[in-house]
């Protein structure tokens, strides 16, 4: 179902641009405010998870469409 994989998709892309922009949002924070050291390595531990996680669901939407 050519539909369904195309909603999916539309899904995930729209999923990746979220956490891409909640991760620019976070690097803006800290380039743009005092951080003490371990809040500062929190809110970068935080923005590599979300960067992670955008990549394997890229990863993943690749795969799909290649596979369909």
């Amino acid at each position: 179902n050519c539909g369904g994989l195309q909603m999916k998709n539309k899904r995930f892309s729209e999923l990746i641009e979220d956490l891409r922009f909640t991760s620019n949002k976070i690097s803006d924070q800290l380039d743009n405010n005092e951080f003490d050291s371990l809040e500062r390595r929190i809110l970068r531990r935080a923005q590599d998870i979300l960067d992670n996680k955008v990549f394997e669901m890229e990863d993943f939407k690749n795969e799909e469409e290649c596979w369909s």
